[in-house]
């Protein structure tokens, strides 16, 4: 669904395993404009080790391309997860039940 989307919009999409042999679901890159995202996506991140494996896979992607945000997209644990996502920095939060117009 989230692949799909990307593709729509127009964007070149990559997988990628880092030099620290962490992943991250996608990194897109606008055709038309040349912006990247790192998005991370996960169905249910309220297990702490999830979160953590998921956020360690973003950041060491961010650091990697030295892009300054990343986007975890869960399903509808927007409430659960948001004090953890501000104490991360550069990091924020979407949704797939609201829509599909995240960062």
């Amino acid at each position: 669904m989230v692949f799909m989307h990307l593709r729509r919009k127009g964007n070149d999409i990559e997988y990628i395993k880092t030099k620290d042999g962490y992943e991250t679901d996608f990194f897109t890159r606008d055709k038309a404009t040349g912006d990247v995202k790192l998005i991370q996506v996960c169905w249910d991140v309220s297990d702490k080790k999830t979160f953590e494996r998921e956020l360690r896979g973003l950041k060491s992607a961010m650091a990697e391309y030295a892009i300054a945000s990343g986007t975890i997209v869960t399903w509808d644990e927007e409430f659960m997860i948001e004090a953890r996502m501000q104490r991360s920095g550069g990091l924020n939060l979407a949704r797939i039940a609201d829509s599909f117009d995240y960062p």
